[in-house]
């Protein structure tokens, strides 16, 4: 009996020690770890208005996208028919113009093979409208460089923006003579073939454009010209890449190519044989001929 109560005491101990001691691992306090929830982007206003005074004509709900150095428009399948939407208020009221303006920064790349990324950019969504069938003479552009364009993962919301105006009256007087009295000068600076098209150039060209609208037959001249420096076949390729440069402009703004003769006289034809930088920046040029 002394033996049954003896054990029933070390019984009693052993259970009392386990519970101090011995805590079994399912009862151990577990670390509550807090669940973050992941960061939500914000959903960026990238809408795109077109307005004709205070009247809504168009609007790209989404934008218009560039990726950064780059000159293709991306427009969702959503924005997809404003586009016909923008091209058939343009088409149904022919006293309207429309000013893209494209805007590029100073540090992007420009492989676009016109003078600046912006102008590109303007061109891109130009084309898409003349696809449509607007008039290109309906449609300006306009290349801002914009340092402020804000870089979203990638790509740009805000390269493009649009304004409407009217088109001014057009009492041009169409022919040879008025043509070749207001040809501007097109210079180039030193080894390049590419320039700004400068307000002036524009409006020529636009004139080159009507007549050749109305003289299917007419033919446009760019004979491209450099200074005397360096080696004559590499000034005579340049010559030829700048009068291409001008070329390729008129055919984007509707000239057909079939009217354009490309030329390259190089050094051979200066307008001033002086070794002077004055002398060189008149001879890096375009000259520009059209007839009937």
């Amino acid at each position: 009996m002394r033996s049954l109560l003896l054990a029933i005491v070390l019984l009693i101990i052993w259970i009392f020690l386990c519970g101090m001691f011995i805590v079994p691992r399912c009862c151990q306090p577990t670390e509550v770890v807090a669940t973050v929830p992941p960061k939500i982007q914000p959903v960026l206003n990238n809408s795109i208005d077109v307005r004709d005074n205070s009247s809504l004509i168009a609007s790209f709900s989404e934008g218009i996208l560039f990726d950064n150095n780059d000159d293709k428009p991306i427009i969702s399948l959503k924005d997809s028919s404003v586009i016909t939407k923008l091209s058939a208020y343009l088409n149904n009221n022919p006293n309207k113009r429309l000013v893209i303006e494209g805007k590029n920064k100073n540090d992007e790349q420009n492989t676009s093979g016109l003078a600046s990324l912006g102008m590109a950019r303007a061109l891109s969504i130009k084309d898409l409208l003349v696809k449509k069938g607007t008039s290109s003479d309906q449609i300006d552009i306009q290349p801002i460089v914009d340092n402020d364009m804000k870089l979203e993962r990638g790509r740009y919301s805000d390269a493009i923006s649009f304004g409407l105006g009217e088109v001014a009256s057009n009492n041009d007087n169409l022919d040879i003579a008025n043509l070749e009295a207001e040809k501007p000068k097109i210079y180039f600076a030193k080894n390049a073939n590419s320039l700004i098209i400068t307000p002036e150039l524009r409006t020529y060209f636009e004139k080159v454009k009507k007549y050749c609208d109305k003289y299917s037959s007419s033919k446009v001249q760019l004979t491209g010209h450099t200074d005397a420096s360096g080696d004559r076949n590499y000034n005579i390729e340049l010559g030829r890449k700048r009068a291409n440069f001008i070329k390729n402009y008129l055919i984007r703004q509707g000239v057909p190519s079939n009217n354009i003769v490309v030329s390259s006289k190089g050094p051979d034809e200066l307008i001033s044989n002086q070794n002077t930088p004055q002398a060189d920046a008149l001879n890096r040029r375009v000259e520009m001929s059209v007839s009937k």
